[in-house]
């Protein structure tokens, strides 16, 4: 059952892909939306049931949003009439480790079903053959056979766009770099007025994937164009302006994505154009593409940009660690780099509220015992151009990525402490050691504290970077659905605990209950 969405459903395609080549001679049914079926239909061996008409930015007022308890129900009745073996393997959206360990929809709901995607097929999927005679006769049709160019697709929901004033002077720019800017998108959403652009409005998507494939780089919001880009060996930028899902369950999946996220609350940092053109020159600058480098705290991919001068680019990991990427690198060797970690001026003692920053090295030999650092906001990133001393510095530590390099080395947070407050955010001590953490700690969490054990915090409450916590009052329902009652009790307890309502109420009887049987 595939998603109303583009992104949704290409992304979906790779799980379809994977059974399909794992039980050939299943009957594979799919649920998916008609708006699709070019891509659909070049899927072999499939049976494809089609949701009622869905909303669209072209007819806001026609269409239905989640019809997907209509399909779960077509879906059961299609089991009982079943006469051989069928595999149920019903995905939900959210798994309750799912925020963290970062992963996108396409990766919780392929591990509910037992799916292990490698590295190699964690992105979505396009069915395209090989480049072939009709690639190149699409691109002689537009102009732009042996013309290198930039692939841009401003529109998607209102909520999610970036501005086409903005896009307009990025594509002016980059067209002085010697390139064409091709949009793709809805022709009822508006033209880009930049000088020479060449439009492809109305064509079948899969000819749209073909001219995204060519390109020397596809920029868009986070929409299913994108996630459909992110399919293609080549550098993506992703503008990501929507706070209301956390980035890594929207994220387009590349190991060449580079996704540019607005902070919440973002009146004082809208993207810039500044920051996405310099961002678009690096990546086109390169003669290949290259993997994103690696997150020196927790080892994940450091896919997020907060900042891009002519000087350098600032990413950011799922874990809130931030890296002044100044060189083009695969693969940063941890070793090398040394934290950055903003502490009070006086050791945490004082009563000053001017940060300062404290260097340690990034190795389980060197890391002290115990730190004192500012939590921020976990909503905001951090710019490195905030601080004095900026261009010595290589990377900025956040609560989460410090615990993670701190674990990652066999070490424990023994004890969390919290200090006092200042202008910079609330000023902590966490130390650490060999032994086994026993009871239960405090940590600073979305502007609230929680209390919970180390071990639970780090199975289902870390990376809050990207979330609040609304996003994780739904953790022991789907901590229920998933049959892992034990862990839903645990969550259920914690939540109740900062949020007394009736719902969560709820969910802690049904915890209870199920934990009884």
């Amino acid at each position: 059952m595939l998603g109303q969405g583009l992104g949704d459903t290409v992304n979906g395609l790779r799980i379809v892909k994977i059974v399909r080549e794992n039980f050939r001679n299943a009957h594979s049914i799919v649920f998916a939306d008609k708006r699709w079926e070019n891509i659909l239909s070049a899927i072999p061996g499939i049976s494809i049931r089609w949701y009622p008409e869905a909303l669209d930015p072209r007819h806001p007022s026609r269409g239905v949003i989640g019809p997907y308890q209509l399909a779960e129900n077509e879906m059961r009745s299609i089991l009982k009439k079943g006469e051989r073996q069928i595999l149920w393997a019903f995905g939900h959206f959210i798994l309750p480790d799912q925020f963290a360990r970062g992963e996108t929809t396409l990766e919780s709901i392929a591990r509910s079903i037992g799916l292990d995607l490698t590295p190699e097929i964690k992105r979505a999927y396009v069915p395209l053959d090989p480049p072939d005679g009709s690639d190149a006769r699409l691109l002689k049709d537009f102009g732009l056979e042996g013309v290198p160019y930039i692939a841009i697709c401003p529109h998607t929901w209102p909520a999610r766009i970036w501005g086409y004033d903005r896009f307009t002077e990025l594509g002016i720019h980059i067209s002085a770099l010697g390139y064409k800017i091709v949009v793709i998108g809805l022709p009822e959403l508006g033209e880009l007025p930049v000088p020479g652009v060449i439009n492809t409005f109305g064509l079948p998507l899969l000819d749209v994937a073909k001219i995204i494939r060519s390109s020397r780089l596809f920029i868009g919001h986070d929409s299913g164009i994108t996630h459909m880009a992110a399919a293609f060996d080549i550098p993506v930028i992703g503008i990501y302006t929507n706070a209301i899902f956390p980035t890594p369950e929207v994220r387009a999946l590349s190991p060449y994505a580079s996704l540019v996220v607005e902070p919440s609350p973002p009146e004082n940092h809208r993207i810039s154009v500044e920051t996405l053109f310099n961002l678009s020159k690096e990546l086109l600058g390169r003669e290949i593409p290259l993997p994103n480098p690696v997150c020196p705290a927790c080892l994940a991919s450091l896919d997020y940009v907060v900042e891009a001068d002519e000087e350098f680019v600032n990413r950011m990991c799922v874990c809130g660690v931030q890296l002044k990427e100044t060189a083009i690198v695969p693969i940063i060797d941890s070793r090398e780099i040394r934290m950055m970690v903003p502490c009070n001026a006086r050791d945490g003692v004082g009563n000053s509220d001017e940060g300062s920053w404290v260097l340690y090295p990034i190795d389980g030999e060197h890391l002290p015992d115990e730190i004192t650092m500012i939590v921020r906001n976990p909503f905001r990133p951090i710019r490195f151009r905030e601080y004095p001393d900026w261009k010595e510095r290589e990377a900025i530590f956040s609560e989460d990525g410090l615990l993670a390099l701190y674990s990652r080395n066999g070490l424990h947070t023994l004890e969390t402490r919290f200090l006092m407050k200042s202008d910079h955010g609330e000023l902590w001590r966490f130390r650490f050691s060999n032994e086994e953490p026993k009871g239960e700690l405090e940590f600073p969490w979305g502007g609230i504290l929680i209390r919970t054990s180390f071990s639970l915090y780090k199975a289902f409450f870390r990376w809050q970077t990207w979330s609040t916590p609304l996003r994780w009052r739904g953790l022991a329902k789907a901590a229920l659905e998933s049959g892992q009652a034990a862990a839903a009790l645990e969550i259920s307890r914690v939540v109740y605990r900062f949020d007394r309502s009736f719902k969560n109420l709820k969910n802690l009887i049904r915890s209870l209950l199920a934990n009884l049987r």
